[in-house]
């Protein structure tokens, strides 16, 4: 147990995609020659906690220039 006067929750509930917009909005033309791909990770797709945006980032990293995934086929 902490004793405190105030408490000031630090969190969000809309993701912070300003810069993911901005970009997306270039025309394809132009955006071909600035980036190959255009994502969003962390807190732009979803507000959560620190460890989960650093968990976002270090996945995407490892998974850069991977190939997409092959779905497992139930019958």
């Amino acid at each position: 147990t902490i004793k405190a006067d105030a408490l000031i929750m630090v969190t969000a509930r809309q993701p912070n995609d300003e810069l993911y917009q901005a970009l997306n909005q270039r025309s394809e033309s132009e955006s071909h020659i600035l980036f190959r791909s255009l994502r969003r990770i962390g807190d732009c797709e979803a507000p959560a906690i620190i460890a989960a945006a650093v968990y976002s980032g270090h996945r995407y990293a490892q998974e850069l220039d991977a190939g997409p995934d092959i779905p497992c086929r139930y019958e």
